[in-house]
């Protein structure tokens, strides 16, 4: 008896040895009702999704590196902030051309608690529509690590606009949305997003603070194949001329803005929803 309580001890102890760190824990919920998840310390960040558990994101705050790791195919990309992949289509791809768009923000009333914060309520409006209502709260933005975390994906956002821009956006409140960059320091962590139909695009639905984690949490994985983000787009490059060709075999003309998917195993990463790309005041 005495032997099994020493080992019990023993493993407790061993339990307690292990580095436990408080983190933020932030749940959202997507335009697709996906609820996601999203971790934060004060050097990383890790992004969850249940509709995709095999596929998560880790952010490094001081590498500045984003590693989209995908573990059924057992790969991780790495994504530099100030390295940004330059867009190189091949001969015969033109890059698409976005008409340009009147987006501007517009500054309304308090709005509704969201998540139990206090929010300002704005409107999204591009080329006079209204676009979305949107909800801001400067109090959620003061929670520990909020701050680093909207500031890293805000620059993310910034380093890839000029690679987003093979992806032709048609709707002009897409495009507003697009060309509108957040300033959370000034007008708040984003809470909810809500279009004109109703239909709720973005909303926090808890933020919880100091949660235990230890470093397995933001640990990428030793054994998985690792490529750079230009090796990615190579790879996209070179589906979308295997695509050419076989269009033109066939005899058929190549659409104007024709992209192509990853081939198999190798993911696409996507970037995470949270924060999605919410608007500045002008």
């Amino acid at each position: 008896m005495k032997k099994s309580i020493s080992c019990l001890l023993l493993g407790l102890s061993s339990l307690s040895a292990l580095p436990v760190w408080s983190a933020t824990v932030i749940e959202h919920k997507n335009a697709q009702g996906q609820i996601q998840q999203v971790i934060i310390n004060d050097e990383h960040a890790r992004m969850n999704n249940e509709h995709n558990p095999s596929q998560y994101m880790l952010v490094d705050f001081k590498s500045r590196l984003m590693y989209a790791v995908d573990i059924k195919q057992k790969t991780i990309v790495t994504i530099s902030m100030d390295k940004a992949v330059e867009p190189n289509l091949p001969k015969g791809v033109e890059m698409p051309k976005q008409a340009p768009v009147n987006a501007e923000l517009v500054k309304k009333e308090a709005g509704s608690d969201v998540a139990g914060y206090k929010t300002m309520h704005y409107q999204v409006v591009a080329n006079g529509k209204t676009c979305s209502d949107d909800y801001f709260s400067t109090d959620a933005y003061k929670i520990p690590y909020v701050d680093v975390f909207l500031k890293t994906m805000q620059e993310m956002s910034k380093s890839r606009k000029k690679m987003m821009s093979m992806f032709p956006m048609n709707d002009v409140c897409a495009k507003a949305q697009a060309t509108l960059e957040p300033d959370a320091s000034t007008m708040g962590m984003p809470m909810k997003s809500v279009g004109t139909d109703g239909e709720v695009r973005h909303e926090i639905l808890s933020i919880k603070i100091d949660i235990p984690t230890t470093d397995e949490t933001f640990a990428l994985p030793t054994d998985f194949k690792t490529m750079t983000e230009q090796e990615m787009v190579q790879s996209i490059q070179g589906n979308i001329r295997k695509q050419m060709e076989q269009l033109r075999q066939g005899g058929q003309q190549l659409p104007q803005g024709m992209q192509g998917m990853p081939p198999t195993g190798h993911p696409m990463p996507n970037m995470p929803a949270l924060p999605p790309q919410t608007p500045a005041q002008q």
